[in-house]
C-alpha cells in the first residue's frame, strides 16, 4: 500500500464564522502601483470557493485564468480572474497535486499522486486529453520555457520524469535525491533544480542532457522553489529550518539565508518583477511572508485567515495580484 501522505498540519473544523473583508486602495500603499518594482500586493480583496482541500495552483499565461487542484475532490477547478469566479470544474486522478501550464496556455499538466501519472488538459474545452504515465507518487511538475518538455517529480521513485509534450511520452527519467519535493526551471530553461526533502539539499539537471550535474546543501527539509525571472537566483522554503535558501545559480552556491519568515515555510513564487518572492508561513495562522530579493528582507507578512492552511501560491503576469490556495479553508485568497 503506498505510504500515507505527509499532511503536517491537520485541518481543524471550528464553529466560529469567518469574516472576509473587501480591501480597497490595496498594495503596498506607495504612490507607485502595479508594473512599479516596488508595488507588491500586501491586502486580501477576495476569497473564491472552490473543491474539497485545493493544493495546487497556477496562472494562464495571459492571466485570463487560475487553475486550482483539488486534493480530495479529484478535480481542478478554473477561476476567472475578471470577476474572481469558478467557471468550470474539471475531473483528473487521485490526489491531484501539483499543476502547471504551457506557456502557450493551450494545456494544463496535473500531477495525480495517488495514480502514478499526469492528466493533460486542453484549456480550450477544459477536457482532460491524455494521461501519461509517470514515477511512483508524482509530486511536483514544472514546464520548460520552450514548452517542448514538463518535468515531474517522483516522491517515492527518487526521480524526475521528462514528458516530451508533443506527443506526452516520457523520453528519460532522472534518478535525483530522496524525497524529491519540489522542481522549477531558470527562465532559460538549461536548469531544472529539485528539492530533495530528506536529503537537505537540491539537485540540478541540465535539461541538454537530462543529467546531474550539481548538488546544493541547503537547510532542513527544502519543501519548495522557485526562480526569479532573470535566472540568477533560485529560493528554497527550508520547512523544518523556519528558513529560506538563496541559491545563485552562476556557481550554485548559498548566497544567504533567511531566517525571519515565521514558521514552516512551504510553497513560493516571485513575482514577475523579481523585486519581491512570496513564501507562505505559519500554515495554522495563515501567513504570507513577502521577502525584498534587494536585500533579502521580510518586509510584510499578509494574512489569510487562521486555520486556512495555505498550500499553494502563484502570481499574475501582471504581478497586480497574487492567488493563494487554502487547503482547509476550500477556498483562494486574492492578494493585491
Amino acid at each position: 500500500m503506498k505510504d500515507i501522505k505527509m499532511n503536517w498540519i491537520r485541518c481543524i473544523t471550528l464553529s466560529i464564522p469567518v469574516l472576509y473583508v473587501l480591501c480597497f486602495g490595496c498594495g503596498n500603499h506607495t504612490p507607485t502601483g502595479p508594473g512599479s518594482s516596488s508595488y507588491y500586493p500586501d491586502s486580501v480583496v477576495a476569497t473564491v470557493d472552490v473543491g474539497d482541500s485545493p493544493r495546487g495552483i497556477c496562472c494562464l499565461p495571459p492571466g485570463e485564468y487560475i487553475y486550482v487542484t483539488n486534493l480530495h475532490a479529484r478535480s481542478v477547478s478554473v477561476i476567472r480572474t475578471l470577476n474572481n469566479s469558478v467557471v468550470a470544474t474539471v475531473s483528473v486522478g487521485d490526489y491531484p497535486w501539483s499543476i502547471c501550464s504551457l506557456p502557450s496556455g493551450e494545456y494544463v499538466y496535473v500531477t495525480n499522486d495517488l495514480d502514478d501519472n499526469v492528466s493533460v488538459i486542453r484549456t480550450s474545452g477544459n477536457t482532460v486529453v491524455a494521461t501519461v504515465e509517470v514515477g511512483d507518487s508524482p509530486r511536483s511538475i514544472c514546464c520548460l520555457p520552450s514548452g517542448e518538455y514538463v518535468y515531474v517529480a517522483n516522491l517515492h521513485a527518487r526521480s524526475v520524469s521528462v514528458i516530451r509534450t508533443l506527443d506526452n511520452s516520457v523520453i528519460a527519467t532522472v534518478g535525483v535525491g530522496d524525497f524529491p519535493w519540489s522542481i522549477c526551471s531558470l527562465p532559460s530553461g538549461e536548469y531544472v533544480y529539485v528539492t530533495n526533502a530528506l536529503n537537505d539539499n537540491v539537485s540540478v539537471i541540465r535539461t541538454s542532457s537530462n543529467t546531474v550535474v550539481a548538488t546544493v546543501e541547503v537547510g532542513h527539509f527544502p519543501w519548495s522553489l522557485c526562480s526569479l525571472p532573470s535566472g540568477e537566483y533560485v529560493y528554497v522554503t527550508n520547512e523544518m529550518d523556519h528558513s529560506v535558501s538563496v541559491i545563485r545559480t552562476s556557481d550554485n552556491s548559498v548566497a544567504a539565508t533567511i531566517d525571519d519568515v515565521i514558521s514552516y515555510p512551504s510553497d513560493i513564487c516571485s513575482l514577475p518583477s523579481g523585486e519581491y518572492v512570496y513564501v507562505i508561513a505559519n500554515p495554522v495562522g495563515g501567513y504570507i511572508s513577502v521577502i525584498r530579493t534587494s536585500d533579502n528582507s521580510v518586509i510584510a507578512k499578509v494574512h489569510v485567515g487562521y486555520y486556512m492552511e495555505p498550500t499553494g501560491i502563484c502570481s499574475l503576469p501582471s504581478g497586480e495580484y497574487v492567488y493563494v490556495a487554502n487547503s482547509c479553508g476550500n477556498n483562494v485568497s486574492v492578494i493585491q
